[in-house]
């Protein structure tokens, strides 16, 4: 087992990597009730701006998938929190 250094690693190659990792995979339907936040959200959503995704995903669909992380309790947000919000106004039931 090697041990590295984390503030040798490049945090553009980490993200780089990561980002690759997660487009490659095949997107699956998870019911919005296993779904959650992070309870440490720090980013400020403006309603405005769910407002209009929530247009959006009424008019076109989910255009987008979320990227979500499994845990023992459901699925936490990584990236698509305006699409949660907007879908959970919708009515929606499940998002990929």
């Amino acid at each position: 087992m090697k041990i590295v250094n984390p503030d040798a690693i490049d945090p553009r190659w980490a993200m780089e990597y990561l980002w690759q990792k997660i487009t490659s995979m095949e997107p699956i339907l998870v019911k919005t009730a296993e779904i959650r936040e992070w309870s440490n959200e720090f980013r400020l959503i403006q309603p405005e701006a769910v407002r209009s995704m929530e247009l959006s995903m009424r008019s076109d669909g989910q255009l987008q998938p979320i990227i979500l992380l499994k845990n023992d309790d459901g699925y936490h947000i990584i990236d698509g929190i305006k699409r949660y919000r907007a879908a959970l106004e919708l009515g929606l039931k499940e998002l990929q």
